[in-house]
């Protein structure tokens, strides 16, 4: 005959995770982990998707401000000569830097002509500053192909999702330009790098998370006053 105690001391000789609270606490800990990355992915898709609305809405107000300054008349000049020593592509040269400037924009801004979808090739035209030679030949990024379509077919400004390629992260607005009948003959390009917005960004959130703390030391100090 077995003694009372035996089938007792049998069951606490279980393996530790044979047991079901243990059982019990890995699961916890699994659906917190599960819950903790869902939650975490989602909060980056709908900050990329705040970051991407942000920044394209100031892209498209530039472009579309940018594309009114363009002279159509010395621009289909500048695509006559398809050279950057004219008083042509000087002046309308001076007009893009001035977008540039005024919007506090690192990169060139610059107009394309040519577009080709099926090849996913534009052409330069006129640049703010450095390279791009009129007439000369732009590879396209895949995300950059369908809004430029829609910039040159339909006439109307848009801005790409956020894309990375070689160079870096970046957004691109797009704005169409029109000759005095209203055709579109050019698109005007502007490029934005994401990573320069983020660093901003981040600098203002310090500023003000220091300006916070002083506040709270002052009240602090007053009240101790």
């Amino acid at each position: 005959m077995k003694e009372p105690g035996a089938h007792l001391a049998k069951k606490a000789r279980l393996p530790v995770w044979r047991r079901l609270s243990w059982r019990l606490g890995i699961s916890f800990l699994l659906l917190t982990a599960i819950g903790i990355l869902l939650s975490g992915l989602l909060q980056y898709r709908t900050q990329e998707r705040d970051l991407r609305q942000t920044l394209g809405s100031l892209l498209l107000n530039i472009a579309r401000t940018g594309a009114l300054l363009v002279d159509p008349q010395l621009h289909a000049e500048v695509e006559a000569t398809l050279t950057q020593d004219s008083a042509a592509y000087r002046d309308v040269r001076a007009a893009l830097a001035m977008i540039q400037d005024e919007n506090q924009i690192q990169t060139p801004i610059y107009t394309l002509t040519g577009f080709d979808a099926a090849n996913r090739q534009a052409h330069f035209m006129v640049t703010s500053r450095g390279a791009g030679f009129p007439g000369e030949a732009y590879p396209l990024a895949s995300e950059l192909v369908e809004p430029l379509s829609r910039a040159f077919r339909e006439g109307v400004a848009t801005y790409t999702d956020i894309y990375r390629n070689q160079s870096g992260t970046w957004i691109t607005a797009f704005a169409p330009i029109r000759d005095a009948q209203g055709q579109v003959f050019a698109v005007l390009d502007v490029d934005y790098r994401v990573e320069i917005y983020l660093e901003r960004r981040g600098v203002d959130r310090a500023a003000d998370h220091s300006t916070r703390c002083a506040a709270l030391r002052a009240c602090a100090a007053g009240g101790r006053g």
